[in-house]
């Protein structure tokens, strides 16, 4: 049986787990130039009756501190990345 080979795309910048939900963290630039990132979140699952995997946009009630824990995380390491310059830009920081 063939392998399904994934699609190539952008990849995150960073990634934060906590247990199967995921957070990830994207940089992006506008049209005009502006840097800034923005998060996604996503919980894995694995069925058991047949072994099949993947990946879920919709929680549950008991994924409520892993996500919190995530967002919480992702959010603290975006702020340590970026800089806002006086024109009110987002810049990456050098450090």
């Amino acid at each position: 049986m063939e392998k399904k080979t994934k699609k190539k795309g952008p990849m995150p910048v960073h990634v934060v787990r906590r247990g199967g939900v995921s957070a990830s963290i994207w940089m992006r630039i506008t049209q005009t130039g502006l840097l800034y990132y923005d998060m996604s979140f996503s919980r894995s699952w694995k069925a058991a009756s047949t072994d099949k995997e993947g990946y879920s946009r919709n929680f549950f009630p008991q994924n409520a501190i892993a996500l919190t824990e995530v967002i919480e995380e992702a959010s603290a390491w975006i702020t340590e990345k970026t800089t806002i310059n006086t024109d009110g830009q987002a810049t990456k920081d050098a450090a």
